[in-house]
């Protein structure tokens, strides 16, 4: 916008110049005495001062004399500061009315001024000066008979009581009767056909307590009870007792006491029930009733309901056998227990031995000199060993039956088959396993090719023959078969793991910082460095994380943080930043940061990060992603000292120990004294912790052998990729099981997300997010795509052009423009001036001395730059640092803040 005459731009806004005001933008005009003029006033002698016919303050406000404040005053009323106020002697409101005092005070309504005095007006009482009411009325309502009215309230005159508002009762005796009764010689009596105390209650005859009492039960304190002799409740029931007990039903009272009634049984007491029945049940032939159970009688066995058996010295035969002497034996033609079990001869636990096999307790075992299983066969023995399937013994040795190969006693196989398969073409058969013939490779059952070619046909340079397919070794991609390019890609995930340009991991733990991949010198005019910072997080110490990313490109410096937090040369950043040599912007669920150097970072904001740079720079770069020379070389030292000599699961701490620089995100700054590098611990990882972390919803889908997995094309072609990505997210997840601070899902979401990032740069486009896996909740004005743009649209950036892969995450809604970490209209985007960032609608910009905080606002539909807090002072004691990226005053050292301002020394008690 353009700025009004005597006006000029600071800080992104139209400012009026010293000694004139306005908005800045429509005009700006000169001040009198150093401040502005109200309407209807002018600058006389450096004063504003009303103009004739008006009155008031030049300054705040002029008005008509006939006005006061707006409005007009009333007779015997003055107007004082624009408010209109009634002449001493006078009240009221100033506006409508002013009236006298009567006495120097203000009468009630409903009262007049009497010889200097406030009097209520006829028909009314009441204080003058406070109310005046109605002759018959008390504090604005009407009392009942005997009453009198004080201060406004209604009282019951003496030797009355009740609600004076709606009846006062004469006492008894001092005391007020129950309800239906009355006072007769100074004691309250019940009315005829009630009863009761008339001074507490009075209710009808036959009602105790407002209940009904049971026949032969007595009323006493407004109780029902049954008198002496009975047994009851009092309400439902009083039953006289026999001999002070009570009898069972189906019983009665005799001279003797409760007995039961002719044909029941039992106690009477109790229970009498009919002469048949036990307990309501009938008893079984050769059983008794005893205290309501039915029970065999001696010398017999059973529940005394269905059955009752004789027993065979005191227990049960079996069926098919006979109690003799005491002792039950199996009948004629039947063997075993007589106790347990009586079976046919022939028969041995319901199936028939073999030849050469006996029924012993019950099972079929082989003779002495014979094997098997005593049930199908029971064989002799061949030179003390026995002979497997297809052969036989001969002259005490097993051998293979003709048309069969192999170890007599271990295994007969058809000529022909190796392990119970047929052996490729150029393939031998080894200890029943088929092994290609020296000079060639491969499986020894589907292929043996000669080195370079996989199923005969020839692989492209590179490449090499895995799972019957051309794949491109380490650090290269491509078909594998026509052409394998060399790819210089990088990532460190998880807790952390490496995988480097030449394809293979590396891992340790430490919360270093590390050197990850950087140029050793600067090659047409770019140069850059890429450090990572690890930390521990959840409850494990012995596990770490990557923190924070650090990108030097030439003289820029880049900070990723956690949640997507970006510093640019230590000030934070709203992003889209678009600057001439590199760019910092969000893509799907990544912050990427892409150069004119060639190199390209992408950040997940939790722990992934993932690094492209330009083949070009081959063997000049170093770093734990080691260079990407081609070659398989990798496995050194940043000195150069090859690792290959040591044990291999320590060369990863031994490799990433070299690369330890120093850390300003220390207070002092080097290198900490907690900072260790070290061999990564395989976790205890159960049978079931390991197939729980192979589903799906974790790290399945990184498993080839998942038939239905949507990265399965992707796999094929990059299969040791895929299965060191698989083997990390197994360790992460094992490593995190149990741990309540860690979410073990959120570790599966991360590998599907780097690795879909992986696939992407390699030509493949997978769509994998299901509502069951790693569902994906977008914010406001944005909507989930498997293939999001790699340079999105911004309001920096509105027609971007770049020859990135799509990604998978959020994006804008159509029509939209990514602003910060929003999607907002065109005409809703942030200011951007100059040289300054970006800065999204709401959001501040500090000056970088701390003196001035201005926020970008839309005015009249354009986005501007407003003043929110100017000529800040940080005071004594404190000066302006940078805190989290953004200028703010802070105390010295030493000195801590109170209140909101001043900086105090610490007190140390």
């Amino acid at each position: 916008m353009h700025c009004a005459d005597y006006a000029e731009c600071l800080n992104y806004k139209c400012v009026c110049k010293k000694g004139y005001i306005g908005n800045g933008y429509e005009r700006c005009k000169p001040l009198c005495g150093g401040k502005e003029c109200v309407l209807y006033a002018h600058c006389e002698d450096g004063t504003c001062k009303c103009n004739s016919s008006y009155h008031g303050n030049g300054y705040v406000m002029c008005e008509s004399n006939t006005q006061c404040g707006g409005k007009e005053c009333c007779q015997n009323a003055v107007c004082t500061n624009y408010l209109c106020h009634c002449q001493l002697g006078y009240f009221g409101d100033g506006y409508s009315s002013c009236k006298a005092l009567c006495g120097g005070r203000k009468c009630a309504e409903y009262a007049r001024c009497l010889d200097g005095s406030c009097v209520c007006d006829p028909g009314y009482h009441g204080d003058a000066l406070i109310k005046c009411e109605p002759k018959y009325f008390c504090g604005g309502r009407q009392c009942a008979d005997n009453t009198r009215c004080v201060n406004y309230k209604c009282l019951c005159l003496d030797g009355y009581t009740g609600d004076a508002y709606e009846q006062c009762d004469a006492l008894c005796d001092g005391r007020k009767c129950a309800d239906y009764a009355y006072c007769e010689n100074t004691k309250c009596v019940c009315q005829p056909a009630y009863h009761g105390d008339g001074f507490i209650k009075c209710e009808l005859l036959g009602v105790c307590g407002g209940k009904h009492c049971a026949k032969n039960a007595e009323c006493t304190g407004y109780h029902c009870i049954c008198p002496h002799d009975y047994i009851g409740n009092g309400y439902l029931y009083c039953e006289k007792l026999c001999n002070g007990r009570k009898c069972a039903l189906y019983a009665e009272c005799t001279n003797t006491g409760c007995q039961c009634q002719p044909g029941y049984h039992g106690n009477p007491y109790l229970k009498c029930e009919v002469i048949s029945l036990c307990g309501g049940k009938t008893c079984a032939e050769n059983a008794q009733c005893s205290n309501y159970a039915c029970q065999c009688k001696p010398g017999f066995i059973g529940d005394g309901i269905v059955k009752c058996q004789e027993t065979c010295n005191g227990r049960l035969c079996v069926p098919f056998a006979e109690c003799k002497n005491g002792n039950c034996e199996c009948q004629e033609n039947y063997h075993g227990f007589g106790f347990w079990k009586c079976e046919p001869h022939g028969i041995c636990n319901g199936q028939k031995c073999a030849t050469h096999a006996k029924c012993i307790n019950f099972q079929c075992i082989c003779e002495a000199g014979h094997f098997g299983d005593g049930y199908n066969s029971c064989k002799p023995f061949c030179g003390g060993g026995v002979c497997t399937e297809h052969a036989q013994c001969s002259n005490g040795t097993c051998v293979c039956h003709t048309g069969y190969h192999g170890n007599g006693y271990l295994k007969c196989e058809p000529l022909g088959i190796c392990g119970g398969r047929e052996c490729a073409k150029y393939a031998v058969c080894e200890n029943f396993k088929c092994v290609c013939r020296p000079g060639y490779f491969g499986d020894g059952y589907t292929y043996c090719d000669l080195d370079g070619y996989c199923r005969g046909n020839k692989c492209a340079d590179n490449a090499e023959c895995i799972n019957n397919l051309c794949v491109c070794r380490g650090g290269y991609v491509g078909d594998g078969e026509v052409a394998c390019k060399r790819k210089c890609v990088c990532s460190a995930s998880g807790d952390p793991h490496y995988s480097r340009y030449d394809g293979k991991t590396l891992n340790f733990q430490g919360i270093c910082k590390y050197t990850l991949t950087k140029l050793k010198k600067t090659i047409g005019g770019c140069y850059f460095n890429i450090e990572v910072k690890n930390e521990h997080r959840g409850k494990s110490t012995r596990v770490s994380w990557t923190r924070l990313v650090d990108i030097r490109i030439n003289e820029v410096n880049i900070r990723l943080l956690r949640r997507k937090k970006v510093l640019v040369n230590s000030y934070l950043h709203h992003l889209p930043v678009m600057e001439n040599g590199y760019q910092i912007y969000r893509s799907g669920i990544w912050v990427v940061v892409t150069s004119r150097c060639g190199v390209t970072v992408w950040w997940n904001g939790k722990a992934a990060v993932m690094v492209e740079v330009k083949v070009d720079y081959g063997q000049h770069l170093t770093g734990i992603c080691g260079n990407c020379n081609g070659l398989d070389d990798d496995d050194r030292k940043r000195d150069g000292e090859d690792v290959t000599g040591y044990p291999k699961r320590k060369r990863g701490a031994i490799i990433g120990h070299s690369y330890i620089v120093e850390d300003d995100t220390e207070p002092e700054g080097g290198v900490a004294e907690e900072c260790k590098t070290e061999e990564v611990e395989t976790p205890e990882c159960s049978e079931e912790h390991v197939e729980a972390a192979k589903a799906v919803e974790l790290c399945g889908l990184l498993d080839y052998s998942v038939s239905d997995s949507p990265f399965r094309q992707c796999i094929k072609q990059n299969p040791i990729l895929a299965d060191v990505k698989l083997k990390a997210c197994i360790f992460d997840v094992c490593a995190n099981y149990g741990d309540s601070s860690v979410d073990v899902q959120s570790i599966g979401c991360g590998y599907y997300e780097e690795f879909d990032e992986e696939c992407s740069l390699r030509g493949f486009h997978v769509k994998w997010r299901t509502t069951d896996i790693c569902p994906l909740r977008c914010p406001i004005n944005m909507r989930y795509n498997p293939s999001v743009s790699g340079c999105p649209a911004s309001c920096v950036n509105p027609n971007p052009s770049c020859n990135l892969p799509t990604t998978d995450g959020c994006e804008c809604l159509p029509g939209l423009l990514e602003s910060g970490d929003k999607c907002v209209k065109k005409e809703e985007c942030g200011c951007q001036c100059g040289d300054l960032p970006y800065v999204p609608v709401g959001e501040q910009y500090v000056t970088e001395d701390c003196a001035e905080v201005t926020e970008c606002r839309l005015v009249y539909g354009k986005p501007v730059m407003r003043g929110v807090q100017i000529n800040i002072e940080c005071g004594t004691n404190a000066l302006c640092a940078l805190k989290e990226g953004v200028p703010t005053c802070t105390c010295n050292a030493g000195y801590t803040r109170e209140g909101n301002s001043t900086c105090v020394p610490i007190q140390h008690y």
